[in-house]
Formats: structure tokens, sequence, C-alpha cells
């Protein structure tokens, strides 16, 4: 379910360019609504490229040990990529 959850912009993407397309095969359709597809399918995996879930530094628990013994008021907030 997890990775149903983390990736549910590429499977709603997918899936709806595959619909899409489907209506497009059974209409018929000319080259230039083939291209739109096309374009839209780039456009979609552009803001999957810059969305997408990226795994967190590696030395970031070592860095809020030094800032909370060094005696100065931090302000932690977490965060999830998902």
């Amino acid at each position: 379910m997890s990775t149903l959850n983390q990736y549910s912009f590429l499977w709603v993407a997918i899936g709806g360019a595959g619909v899409v397309a489907l209506v497009l095969t059974l209409r018929r359709a000319p080259a230039r609504q083939w291209l739109a597809l096309a374009g839209v399918v780039l456009g979609l995996a552009a803001a999957y490229a810059v969305v997408r879930p990226t795994p967190g530094a590696s030395n970031a628990e070592a860095e809020l040990q030094a800032s909370i013994g060094s005696g100065t008021p931090v302000l932690i907030e977490l965060q999830s990529p998902y």
C-alpha cells in the first residue's frame, strides 16, 4: 500500500494517459492529437522529475545531535519525503 501512496502521482498520470490513448485509438485520431498527448506526457514526466520523493541527508542525525549539544536554542522541524 505504501508504494501506491508514495507514487500516486505517477500511477494517476500513467492511468490517465492510458485512457486518453485508448480513446484516441478508438476514435482514429489525427496525428496532431497524438502529438498533443505526447506533449502532455512529457510535461507530466518533467513534473514528476521535479516533485518526486528523494532520500534525506545521511548525516542529518549527526548534525542535529551537534546542534542540540552546543547550548544554543534549536528549532527542530521533521519532514517526510513522501
